[in-house]
């Protein structure tokens, strides 16, 4: 089943297609997108600055560089690009 857009679970679904095409180590990668499908795969949570805090510290446990927040943080005041929250408030609990 796809998820709904906006959801916990569709986010999970976009970092995995990304972790296909980009992630340079196969089994790491392939271990995250285990991770991420367990634990947000059927979430329908709304995607908020929380939720990314929460993808990101299940992410770091495979790359400290992987951040959902990463777009956000290239300019001051640029806003998330999943949620729409500032770098600021995503880093902020």
């Amino acid at each position: 089943m796809t998820p709904e857009p906006g959801t916990a679970g569709a986010l999970a679904s976009e970092v995995c297609a990304w972790l296909d095409r980009l992630f340079p180590d196969a089994d790491r990668g392939e271990r995250l997108k285990r991770a991420l499908g367990e634990r947000f795969g059927d979430d329908g949570r709304a995607v908020t600055a929380e939720l990314c805090r929460e993808v990101e510290a299940v992410a770091h446990g495979f790359s400290r560089h992987l951040a959902p927040r990463s777009r956000c943080c290239a300019a001051p005041g640029a806003r998330c690009w999943t949620c729409g929250a500032t770098a600021a408030e995503i880093r902020e609990p």
